[in-house]
């Protein structure tokens, strides 16, 4: 729980940091496009760490 809160913690600092000069520059569609691109970022990462490599390469027991 201690490295989900650090992590969160480190993610919420980057976020806050890096919108300031993506909004100065690209004005308040950075904000969106930052939005879609973190949670899809997260799907792709939850399913590398919730389905292990041999399951998705393994083929179901023939009986």
């Amino acid at each position: 729980m201690g490295l989900f809160n650090a992590s969160a913690a480190v993610g919420t600092a980057l976020g806050t940091f890096l919108s300031g000069p993506l909004v100065l520059i690209m004005g308040y569609l950075a904000l969106s496009i930052t939005g879609v691109a973190g949670v899809a970022i997260s799907l792709i990462l939850a399913y590398f760490v919730a389905v292990p490599a041999q399951s998705r390469n393994s083929v179901p027991p023939q009986e």
